[in-house]
């Protein structure tokens, strides 16, 4: 399930993040290029993104 919250992150399909997000998956998992979803998704411009990986508990320095 945890690349289903990949594929969620990249196509910024908050609704599925969400449900992924609250069966308990890591949210501090990578792509497949080791980029964190926090880095993808603020790269991307996805602010809601950002917030909800954020309010989930994303680790702002995962892989600095």
């Amino acid at each position: 399930m945890s690349t289903n919250l990949v594929a969620a992150v990249i196509n910024n399909n908050l609704k599925d993040a969400k449900k992924f997000i609250e069966t308990g998956v890591n949210v501090n998992q990578t792509d497949s290029s080791g980029n964190s979803l926090l880095l993808v998704s603020s790269a991307n411009g996805q602010s809601e993104m950002v917030k909800l990986l954020l309010d989930a508990g994303a680790d702002k320095l995962f892989h600095i």
